[in-house]
């Protein structure tokens, strides 16, 4: 089985997998919930336990949401893809250097904290609930809503395990 670099953790322990992906969606996402995308394709690192999809996935998922949105709730969803543009090279080689896989952020608007994953294609932080390092529990956000966390700070005080 060939392996390729996993852009999360820079290991050489990324590889295909194909089958049925279940995620659930945050509760901010409409049609959220349980998602299950059969046949699906992916990339999935052994080191990390980050899952890499492509453009097929994104399309699926896309789907899936809106025909969910269709049977309930009425908010208009459109794709990611149709509305955003990727960030400049400049741009994520700033953001690259700010944060490192694994580092514990604060997410400003609700003050918890949360472990850094990396940065996204269209310029999100993409964080993780603390412990957990799996697509399943990340969690795309505007790059400006994230700081370090500081020792003694609010968010550091309400979970002192850090």
């Amino acid at each position: 089985m060939k392996k390729t670099i996993c852009p999360a953790c820079g290991e050489k322990s990324l590889h295909k997998a194909k089958g049925c992906y279940v995620f659930k969606t945050p509760p901010s996402v409409p049609g959220s919930g349980v998602v299950r995308i059969k046949d699906a394709q992916w990339e999935i690192c052994d080191s990390c336990g980050e899952s890499i999809i492509g453009d097929k996935f994104h399309k699926a998922i896309d789907a899936s949401v809106k025909r969910r949105v269709k049977k309930g709730e009425k908010r208009k969803t459109t794709s990611v893809a149709e509305e955003r543009k990727p960030i400049s090279e400049a741009e994520a080689k700033k953001r690259i250097s700010l944060y490192y896989h694994g580092q514990k952020v604060v997410l400003v608007p609700e003050n918890k904290v949360y472990d850094y994953g990396y940065l996204g294609y269209y310029g999100d932080a993409i964080i993780y609930y603390e412990g957990e390092c799996n697509m399943q529990d990340a969690i795309a956000v505007d790059f400006n809503d994230i700081r370090p966390l500081k020792k003694g700070d609010d968010a550091w005080r309400s979970n002192p395990s850090h």
